[in-house]
């Protein structure tokens, strides 16, 4: 049986009292009441006409705290964002000694619509309060790394950063979850990074990492900590790539040839030793990550040797010898790299993950072993999002 008719009924009664005895005791709360039916009946917009009547009528009764809430409710049902923070924020002024229950969950409300309206400012400002006031809350301490983020997404980096370290170096928030710790300490990080402060960021991720790890051996129980660390320990590995990606076979004297390419197969290893390290970490997004990595630093060795001059000393049948024996080295590194891309790939589809590496293992095989897979980076292009990270998988090499 549809019972919005005999709401409508008893929102009609109520407001008829209101109207007839408007200096009653009890009007506030007829037309409470009439507000509250009318919505029930379905008519929102009459309803918040009523409740924005009862504010303006009444506004030292004690139903005002319980109105403004229901008003902030009734705008965000809407999705009419700026009107429901106003409220939200109005309700949470009002309530000075935080008795309303609904006062917190209202504020933090306010926040999130002012950072979704762009209101970066009035959302920081909402938070904050939140987490003054309501410490004792389970999210409280959360409330931090969203500050960080709305800093940094309005490109307040400096404020950013400060505002992540200041919760991994507070000795009791640090110590509320230890997965959150991690995550701020990964988020500062990043953002030196931005700075353009790569050395910075990389010291303090190798601090990081190694903080993890004692608290590991000393017996704390971490969820998506490693899925963070597997990121760190990926950063930390940009200087040596780099270092490696430097060397090249470039002097067509044969001994400087040699030191060159000694120092660079050399440093091959340590490479893939430190992605690998990365890979063991089991987390989806970085494991798919090292494996092209892995694969990129052989890539990187033969097209070295490709590359590299030949003597001018030779004469053109020993060119063709020497650029023949070259191809003979060169060839089964670009063989082991296409298989750490295709397991890269495979790994991408297992998990469901798309991102930046995924695309470029898709180019480089379709440049390595066209005929398997043709023109395949055309087809699926770059990602401009990264699907869902939080993967733990095993990866093998």
């Amino acid at each position: 049986m549809d019972k919005s008719g005999d709401d409508a009924k008893v929102a009609e009664a109520f407001f008829a009292f209101y109207q007839e005895f408007p200096s009653s005791k009890l009007s506030d709360r007829a037309l409470f009441n009439a507000a509250y039916y009318t919505f029930k009946a379905g008519d929102v917009f009459r309803s918040i006409e009523l409740r924005e009547e009862l504010l303006a009528k009444f506004p030292s009764s004690d139903l005002v705290n319980q109105n403004l809430d229901a008003l902030g409710r009734l705008f965000e049902s809407i999705a009419a964002y700026d009107k429901a923070a106003h409220y939200y924020e109005t309700l949470a002024a009002r309530d000075t000694g935080r008795t309303f229950e609904g006062t917190a969950d209202a504020l933090y409300n306010a926040g999130l619509f002012r950072d979704a309206l762009g209101e970066w400012e009035r959302a920081i400002a909402d938070y904050r309060t939140y987490a003054t006031d309501f410490a004792g809350r389970e999210d409280a301490h959360l409330v931090a790394l969203l500050i960080g983020h709305i800093y940094e997404t309005n490109g307040q980096l400096e404020q950013a950063a400060e505002t992540y370290k200041a919760y991994f170096t507070d000795s009791k928030l640090s110590r509320v979850d230890p997965d959150v710790t991690m995550e701020a300490r990964l988020r500062y990080g990043r953002v030196l990074m931005k700075l353009g402060d790569r050395d910075r960021a990389i010291k303090h991720f190798e601090a990081s990492v190694k903080a993890f790890e004692r608290m590991e051996g000393g017996g704390t129980q971490f969820r998506l900590a490693p899925l963070y660390v597997a990121e760190m320990r990926f950063y930390m590995m940009e200087p040596l790539w780099e270092r490696y990606h430097a060397i090249r076979l470039d002097d067509p004297t044969t001994a400087t040839l040699k030191r060159q390419l000694q120092a660079k197969i050399k440093l091959r290893e340590e490479v893939r030793d430190g992605y690998t390290r990365v890979l063991q970490m089991g987390q989806g997004e970085w494991g798919i990550a090292a494996l092209f990595m892995i694969g990129e630093v052989d890539r990187d060795l033969a097209e070295a040797i490709l590359e590299s001059p030949t003597p001018p000393n030779l004469t053109e049948d020993q060119a063709r010898i020497y650029r023949a024996g070259l191809e003979d080295q060169a060839f089964p590194l670009i063989d082991t790299a296409a298989t750490a891309f295709e397991q890269a790939l495979a790994k991408s589809y297992e998990l469901g993950i798309y991102n930046e590496f995924t695309a470029r293992a898709n180019a480089l095989l379709a440049e390595l072993r066209p005929k398997e897979y043709p023109e395949m980076a055309e087809r699926l292009g770059v990602p401009d999002k990264l699907s869902d990270s939080f993967y733990v998988a095993d990866f093998q090499l």
